[in-house]
Protein backbone atom coordinates (compact mmCIF):
# COMPACT_ATOMS: atom_id res chain seq x y z
CA UNK A 1 0.00 0.00 0.00
CA UNK A 2 1.06 3.59 -0.66
CA UNK A 3 2.51 6.49 1.83
CA UNK A 4 0.21 8.84 2.57
CA UNK A 5 0.97 12.18 1.79
CA UNK A 6 0.95 12.95 6.30
CA UNK A 7 3.23 9.36 6.24
CA UNK A 8 5.55 11.05 3.54
CA UNK A 9 5.98 14.46 5.12
CA UNK A 10 5.88 12.86 9.12
CA UNK A 11 9.27 10.44 7.77
CA UNK A 12 11.03 13.56 6.22
CA UNK A 13 10.68 15.81 9.23
CA UNK A 14 11.79 13.15 11.34
CA UNK A 15 14.55 12.69 8.83
CA UNK A 16 15.60 16.03 8.83
CA UNK A 17 15.37 16.58 12.95
CA UNK A 18 17.77 13.76 12.88
CA UNK A 19 20.30 15.24 10.34
CA UNK A 20 20.25 18.75 12.61
CA UNK A 21 21.29 16.57 15.11
CA UNK A 22 23.62 14.37 13.96
CA UNK A 23 25.38 16.79 11.18
CA UNK A 24 26.00 20.41 13.54
CA UNK A 25 29.21 18.86 14.55
CA UNK A 26 29.60 19.62 10.40
CA UNK A 27 29.73 22.70 11.29
CA UNK A 28 32.23 22.93 13.91
CA UNK A 29 34.75 25.05 11.91
CA UNK A 30 32.88 27.74 12.45
CA UNK A 31 34.32 27.38 15.95
CA UNK A 32 37.18 28.29 14.54
CA UNK A 33 36.88 30.35 11.23
CA UNK A 34 34.67 32.94 13.07
CA UNK A 35 37.26 34.30 15.63
CA UNK A 36 40.33 34.01 12.44
CA UNK A 37 38.10 35.89 10.24
CA UNK A 38 37.11 38.46 13.01
CA UNK A 39 41.05 38.76 14.10
CA UNK A 40 42.53 39.01 10.62
CA UNK A 41 40.32 41.68 9.73
CA UNK A 42 40.99 43.37 12.42
CA UNK A 43 45.14 42.86 12.79
CA UNK A 44 44.15 44.55 8.95
CA UNK A 45 43.11 47.69 10.48
CA UNK A 46 39.36 47.15 9.35
CA UNK A 47 36.29 47.23 11.39
CA UNK A 48 32.98 45.34 10.84
CA UNK A 49 32.16 47.40 7.51
CA UNK A 50 35.60 46.60 6.12
CA UNK A 51 36.07 50.33 7.07
CA UNK A 52 39.38 51.61 8.59
CA UNK A 53 39.70 51.40 12.28
CA UNK A 54 39.28 54.95 13.82
CA UNK A 55 42.57 56.69 13.24
CA UNK A 56 44.72 56.64 17.22
CA UNK A 57 44.94 60.17 18.31
CA UNK A 58 48.41 62.20 18.48
CA UNK A 59 49.14 61.81 21.88
CA UNK A 60 47.83 58.03 22.64
CA UNK A 61 50.43 57.36 19.23
CA UNK A 62 53.44 59.68 21.01
CA UNK A 63 52.21 56.99 24.74
CA UNK A 64 52.44 54.20 22.10
CA UNK A 65 55.91 54.60 20.99
CA UNK A 66 57.11 54.94 24.44
CA UNK A 67 55.20 50.97 25.42
CA UNK A 68 56.53 47.36 25.17
CA UNK A 69 53.86 46.37 22.28
CA UNK A 70 52.50 43.55 21.36
CA UNK A 71 53.92 41.67 18.32
CA UNK A 72 51.27 42.73 16.16
CA UNK A 73 50.89 46.38 17.56
CA UNK A 74 52.40 49.35 15.63
CA UNK A 75 52.17 52.46 17.75
CA UNK A 76 50.38 54.87 14.76
CA UNK A 77 48.36 52.07 13.61
CA UNK A 78 45.02 51.20 14.79
CA UNK A 79 43.94 47.90 14.17
CA UNK A 80 43.56 46.51 18.37
CA UNK A 81 46.73 44.90 19.28
CA UNK A 82 48.73 47.19 21.95
CA UNK A 83 49.11 43.78 23.79
CA UNK A 84 47.14 40.97 21.38
CA UNK A 85 45.70 39.53 24.79
CA UNK A 86 42.22 41.20 23.82
CA UNK A 87 41.41 39.45 20.63
CA UNK A 88 43.69 36.27 21.49
CA UNK A 89 40.66 35.37 23.81
CA UNK A 90 38.08 35.21 21.31
CA UNK A 91 36.50 31.57 21.72
CA UNK A 92 33.74 29.79 20.64
CA UNK A 93 30.99 27.14 21.66
CA UNK A 94 28.20 24.97 20.14
CA UNK A 95 25.49 23.99 22.01
CA UNK A 96 23.32 21.84 19.75
CA UNK A 97 22.67 23.78 16.34
CA UNK A 98 23.20 27.04 18.60
CA UNK A 99 26.81 28.85 18.35
CA UNK A 100 27.92 31.98 20.63
CA UNK A 101 31.18 33.80 20.40
CA UNK A 102 32.65 35.42 23.20
CA UNK A 103 35.75 37.02 25.02
CA UNK A 104 37.01 34.60 27.82
CA UNK A 105 38.02 36.86 30.29
CA UNK A 106 35.70 39.63 31.49
CA UNK A 107 38.76 42.05 30.97
CA UNK A 108 38.84 41.55 27.00
CA UNK A 109 35.53 42.07 27.08
CA UNK A 110 35.74 45.10 28.48
CA UNK A 111 38.44 46.21 26.39
CA UNK A 112 36.01 45.22 23.23
CA UNK A 113 33.00 47.42 24.98
CA UNK A 114 35.39 50.03 24.88
CA UNK A 115 36.95 49.72 21.34
CA UNK A 116 33.05 49.43 20.06
CA UNK A 117 32.06 52.66 21.96
CA UNK A 118 35.30 54.29 20.84
CA UNK A 119 34.24 54.19 17.25
CA UNK A 120 36.37 51.23 16.32
CA UNK A 121 33.57 48.55 16.34
CA UNK A 122 35.05 44.71 15.46
CA UNK A 123 33.87 41.81 16.61
CA UNK A 124 31.31 40.74 14.32
CA UNK A 125 31.13 39.85 10.62
CA UNK A 126 31.78 41.45 7.50
CA UNK A 127 29.99 41.45 4.40
CA UNK A 128 32.73 40.14 2.95
CA UNK A 129 32.82 37.27 5.57
CA UNK A 130 28.97 36.65 5.75
CA UNK A 131 29.33 35.97 2.15
CA UNK A 132 32.53 33.36 2.62
CA UNK A 133 30.59 31.72 5.70
CA UNK A 134 27.60 31.17 3.38
CA UNK A 135 29.48 29.71 0.53
CA UNK A 136 31.24 27.34 3.02
CA UNK A 137 28.13 26.34 5.19
CA UNK A 138 25.85 25.89 1.63
CA UNK A 139 28.48 23.57 0.24
CA UNK A 140 27.81 21.61 3.44
CA UNK A 141 24.19 21.69 3.16
CA UNK A 142 24.42 20.72 -0.41
CA UNK A 143 26.96 17.37 0.91
CA UNK A 144 24.39 16.56 3.54
CA UNK A 145 21.37 16.51 1.57
CA UNK A 146 22.94 14.46 -1.05
CA UNK A 147 24.30 11.77 1.55
CA UNK A 148 20.85 11.81 2.95
CA UNK A 149 18.33 12.11 0.04
CA UNK A 150 19.26 9.77 -2.14
CA UNK A 151 17.11 8.60 -4.72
Amino acid sequence: MAKTASEILKGLSLKVKNITKDEAKSFDFLLDEIPMRIIRRTLLGKDISNSPLKKLSPNYIKARKKMDLGSDAKPAKSNLTLTGEMLSSIEGKRSGSLFTFFFSNSFSSDKARWAKEGGRPFFGLSETDKKGLTTKISSIFRQILRDNFKG
